[in-house]
């Protein structure tokens, strides 16, 4: 009896097993081809329209100067492609970076500007291509600092032809060049969740973090990060920020960032597959897209939210509050684009 009744377990969990892989691979291919077709405007008309944005942007109406290398070495959201422009991906941590780190790996076969590749490559005095602590193709450089990012500069990424990933879009604009200008794109999630997340995360990696609250994580500026991607948008890290800085940020933002939104996935990956011409050629790469974007992303970021009505949201949200209206500002901008990257059902 023991014998059969192995020999039958032998037959029914493989069984099981690839009738579940297939189930999923089929609702995968489904959920792809489902999608809304999304329609993009030509070059001249996109760049017209878009430079008309700012009639219908009452707020932040004031078209502020920016750095000179970053205006000219990083493209206008609504400006023709070339082909030697480079996709940038900010990073804003405890924001989706991770899953474009994998799709650009893993499902795209893109080689990677990230920090992935530059163990035991430090002291390389060219660039190259190597394998990294995870599955993909990376160059031997760290855009995730602000020395990496110099040293890549130095070695000639903006010639690598790699998708960029890092938190310094400043910086990347002063290590690109005419010849090869970058496309900013990234994920924006609301600073509350987005700091709580983060302190989960820090939580299970340093006692010191488990030992406060998350409203006293975020009332901590050297734990918290309070204003993160008004300070990153400015240049200013190390310094107090007001009104003026909210506005730069808000300026940059518009003009050279296509936004994607933490809460509105689906939709903000179309946008960046059809903006940047990615196309998933087999059947791998598109289950690989599928799974990675609705199947292991929600399981990992499938945390408690903080309540909108609770003290620690109003204290995490005033000390936050220039990146709350950046973020308040995205989600409309987020709408705007739309009217140049739009879905038809």
């Amino acid at each position: 009896m023991k014998k059969r009744l192995r020999t039958l377990r032998k037959l029914v969990v493989p069984a099981l097993f690839y009738s579940a892989l297939a189930i999923l691979n089929v609702y995968c291919i489904v959920l792809y081809t489902s999608r809304p077709h999304v329609v993009v405007r030509s070059g001249k008309e996109r760049a017209y329209m878009y430079s008309q944005l700012h009639v219908y942007d009452h707020a932040y109406s004031t078209t502020l100067n920016l750095p000179s290398k970053f205006e000219e070495h990083i493209a206008d959201v609504g400006s023709p492609f070339l082909p030697s422009d480079v996709a940038v991906f900010w990073h804003i941590i405890r924001s989706g970076g991770e899953t474009i780190k994998t799709i650009g790996a893993e499902c795209l076969d893109m080689v990677m500007a990230t920090h992935t590749g530059v163990r035991g490559h430090e002291r390389e005095k060219e660039l190259a291509v190597v394998s990294g602590e995870r599955p993909g193709k990376y160059l031997n450089v760290d855009t995730s600092s602000l020395e990496g990012l110099e040293r890549a500069g130095e070695l000639g990424i903006a010639e690598a032809g790699a998708l960029i990933v890092s938190p310094y879009v400043l910086e990347v604009g002063e290590v690109l060049n005419s010849r090869h200008r970058g496309r900013i794109f990234c994920l924006l999630r609301h600073p509350v969740h987005r700091i709580s997340s983060y302190y989960e995360y820090l939580k299970g990696k340093d006692k010191s973090i488990s030992r406060l609250s998350l409203e006293e994580f975020a009332l901590n500026p050297k734990k918290g990060q309070n204003n993160l991607m008004v300070r990153i948008l400015t240049g200013s890290l190390h310094r107090g920020i007001n009104d003026e800085d909210l506005h730069v940020a808000v300026s940059l933002l518009r003009r050279k960032v296509l936004v994607g939104l933490f809460d509105r996935k689906r939709e903000s990956f179309d946008r960046f597959e059809n903006y940047f011409g990615w196309t998933f050629n087999t059947s791998e790469a598109r289950m690989c897209y599928m799974k990675t974007v609705f199947l292991v992303w929600p399981a990992q970021s499938n945390r408690e939210k903080v309540r909108k009505d609770s003290p620690t949201w109003k204290a995490v949200a005033t000390a936050n509050a220039f990146d709350i209206k950046l973020y308040e500002y995205a989600v409309q901008l987020f709408g705007m684009q739309g009217q140049y990257f739009s879905l038809e059902e």
